[in-house]
């Protein structure tokens, strides 16, 4: 399953540097054709929102066939670890935060193109 959030990240990645190309009014060739390093200040951090996203879909989407739901609150009794719900709610936290470090290097690249 773990495709499945590399999918959703790779996904999230071109649609935020998609955004970001149409608000400094590029196209996506455009924006990954420079000289600078400045592009990556943008893609960087929406991989890794990307990333933590497909986690989180992965989670639901695995939470919601009863027999891997099975297996993982197995695993969790025997490991000791706190419960799926715990985890998820963990992991969306993260996401939160990819999610604004994403949207603050989205503003400073468009900030400074300008």
């Amino acid at each position: 399953m773990l495709p499945i959030s590399w999918v959703v990240a790779f996904g999230m990645a071109y649609v935020i540097v998609l955004a970001t190309a149409s608000l400094t009014g590029t196209s996506v060739r455009d924006f990954m054709r420079t000289r600078t390093l400045w592009p990556l200040v943008v893609i960087i951090p929406a991989l890794c929102f990307g990333q933590t996203l497909g986690l989180v879909c992965t989670n639901l989407i695995a939470f919601s066939v009863p027999r891997l739901r099975r297996v993982f609150d197995h695993e969790c009794r025997e490991t000791g670890r706190k419960g799926f719900a715990v985890a998820t709610a963990g992991l969306i936290k993260i996401t939160g935060v990819c999610g604004v470090v994403t949207l603050m290097a989205v503003v400073m690249y468009v900030s400074l193109y300008r």
